[in-house]
């Protein structure tokens, strides 16, 4: 055989890692790091004004989530809701699009301890047989009526499910837990997204008043991203950011630290939609689609107040 050269494979694990980096994470190959600009920035903050709309869009526009669950999520909940008011629409849909009628008989009757809109909830067992000649019971609900036992009374069924039978104009459950379930996790989304806002807010707050600073990457690995600059004092600070190394390890920063002290942002790494000018002045281009889920959130308390003032159990 001819002469062959062995290449000895690369040991990570005797690699240097950068200035200053910690850690027992894997290793990462060392690199050159930058050195900060000092006074990069001598813009004044008094510059940095924004629109009314366009604080509007930064704060409640927030990431391109916000639109997708307020879209995807809030709206079809409403449209459940609206639908809960006035039927139970499992067995409802079933009974009504595919179900057949039959003759009922009420065989017992009781008043509940719900009300709505100060009349009580009447609930009504009865008895009917199926198209088979099979005797069958079910129980539905009407709010302010009461039947008298052994009246006659309609039944829609589903062949294929005669036990969820309902008499017409009646419910098969009592309302309530539907339409607790239809809002609770829209209202936890509203809440998530009210949160959202506010840091979204203090995030508004520090762009137009913070200082501006160069900042460059110092080290990383596994466990830790190390950039630096020179604060107002002329000393070289650290600064750690999450654990996702920049694309360009060598590239330079724009870091903006409050003034009355807290953490601060990386401009390139908060929104690409946020940006400074040489001037020192803030753009802020956040679309206007992404506030769309605040006029569903109106819908939805609209709707909701409507809704506390229907019957929830007649059909």
């Amino acid at each position: 055989m001819g002469d062959e050269q062995r290449i000895p494979a690369p040991n990570y694990a005797s690699e240097q890692l950068g200035e200053g980096a910690e850690g027992d994470g894997p290793r990462v190959p060392s690199f050159q790091a930058q050195e900060p600009l000092r006074d990069a920035y001598r813009d004044d903050p008094s510059i940095r004004e924004v629109s009314t709309f366009t604080r509007l869009r930064f704060v409640f526009g927030g990431p391109a989530a916000n639109f997708f669950v307020a879209g995807f999520f809030i709206f079809p909940m409403i449209v459940m809701g609206l639908i809960a008011t006035k039927i139970d629409y499992g067995s409802w849909f079933r009974s009504n699009e595919w179900g057949v009628s039959a003759q009922a008989e009420i065989v017992d009757l009781w008043e509940t301890n719900m009300t709505v809109n100060d009349r009580s909830v009447i609930g009504h067992e009865f008895e009917f047989r199926d198209r088979h000649g099979s005797k069958q019971s079910g129980v539905s609900y009407v709010t302010g009526q009461m039947v008298s036992i052994g009246s006659p009374f309609e039944v829609r069924y589903d062949p294929e499910s005669p036990s969820d039978a309902v008499l017409v104009g009646m419910r098969k459950k009592p309302a309530g837990t539907t339409l607790a379930l239809v809002y609770l996790l829209p209202a936890l989304v509203l809440l998530s997204l009210l949160v959202g806002a506010r840091k979204r807010s203090r995030t508004l707050q520090v762009l137009l008043e913070g200082k501006r600073f160069d900042l460059t990457l110092k080290s990383f690995n596994a466990s830790s991203v190390v950039y630096q600059y020179y604060d107002q004092g002329g000393v070289l600070t650290e600064f750690r950011h999450g654990l996702k190394t920049p694309d360009d390890p060598s590239a330079h920063f724009t870091l903006v630290m409050p003034r009355d002290g807290g953490k601060g942002l990386i401009i390139e790494k908060l929104d690409s939609q946020v940006r400074f000018t040489k001037q020192g002045e803030v753009e802020i281009n956040t679309p206007f689609w992404r506030l769309f889920w605040i006029p569903l959130i109106f819908v939805g308390l609209f709707g909701f107040l409507v809704m506390m003032q229907l019957d929830l159990v007649q059909a």
